[in-house]
Order: C-alpha cells, then structure tokens, then sequence
C-alpha cells in the first residue's frame, strides 16, 4: 500500500502486512512526523452489490447506445444502396446534408458499339451494376476521337434507368451530329455526380 506524509507529503510504498489490524502509528523519516493509519480494506460484499446494481442499470442505455450507434453507421455507410433501392429516401438524406453519389467502383460499361453515316454518330451501350445490392447509375462522358487521338467532341449523357439492380444492366443511346468520325473511337466512362432526389 502507498502512505503520504501528512506533514511533507512524501509517499512511501509499505507491504499492507506491515500495518496491524487495528491500525498504527508511523512515523516519516524525512520529517519525523507522526500520524495514525488503518490497514488497508478490501472493498466490502455491499460495494460490490452496489457496483454490480450500476451495472446492470447501466446495461440497458449501454445496449440501446451501441445500437442506435450500429443503426447510423449503417444508414450512412449503405445511404447509395439504400436510396437506390427506396428512392423516397433520397429528401431525408439530403435534409440532413449527406450527398448520395453512384458507386462508380461497381459499374461497368458493357456491349459498346457505333456506328456512322452522314455525319451522324450513333453509340450504343449497356452500364451493368456489379455489386451484390441496388446501384445508382451514373452520368456517362462519352469521348469520340480521331485516329491519331484527337478529341472531336465530349457528350455527357444519362442511361436509361436512374437505378440498376444487383447484377442487371440498363441501356444507352447516344446520336451526336459530327464531321469526319468514320473511324472514331468511342470511349465511355462513368462519371461520379450528386444525385438529387425526383
């Protein structure tokens, strides 16, 4: 156990076996002051039944706390899905000041082809949804190029579908009036923006 001079305020460790039942007087050896101390007590059967009582008072707003912890990280973590899957959602969030965007890691342009004549370039394609829950689509760039690299025009489009189910695809057309572009390439890429709700 640990004793503070009252008088300097030195501490000095002792062994609690050193002190007897009924208590002592000890003197410092820096100052030579002398006070009387009580053994050390283990805490009593009534500060344990008190401790254990607060616990399991404690116990109900604890779980409730963790709970409602757990719940918000999922309505944030999940918000794309979420919205995705129950578009009325998307107000609340947005009330609250969180931005919903497409998951972009998730989706994939499929299928894309083009064809040209007389000056018009028609681009078709599919965006599918790889993730295992409803997605957002997202806005599309569409680059046409030259052969040697050229950008002849930027076009900025959205598929068909405002959302995508797990593991589905949703179309995209696009017809751009251009010169030259027989032998374009057609690159198509998502594009991350703020969905707002409709």
């Amino acid at each position: 156990m640990l004793l503070t001079c009252e008088q300097c305020q030195t501490i000095f460790r002792i062994d609690d076996s050193a002190i007897a039942a009924t208590g002592q007087q000890v003197r410092c050896s820096v100052c030579q002051h002398v006070w009387h101390v009580e053994p050390h007590q283990p805490v009593s059967d009534d500060s344990n039944r008190l401790l254990g009582d607060v616990l399991k008072r404690l116990r109900l707003p604890a779980l409730t706390l963790i709970m409602i912890a757990a719940i918000c990280t999922v309505i944030y973590a999940f918000r794309g899905p979420l919205t995705a899957a129950h578009p009325q959602l998307l107000s609340a969030y947005q009330f609250i000041g969180l931005s919903i965007s497409p998951n972009l890691s998730v989706l994939q342009v499929e299928n894309l082809s083009a064809d040209y004549e007389r000056n018009i370039l028609r681009i078709r394609g599919q965006l599918k949804n790889n993730y295992h829950l409803t997605s957002h689509a997202s806005a599309l760039e569409i680059k046409i190029l030259s052969q040697t690299g050229e950008i002849l025009a930027i076009e900025r489009m959205v598929p068909e579908d405002k959302v995508i189910e797990a593991g589905q695809t949703t179309a995209f057309f696009l017809q751009v009036d251009i010169d030259n572009a027989t032998d374009a390439q057609v690159v198509v890429t998502p594009i991350s923006q703020n969905i707002i709700s409709r």
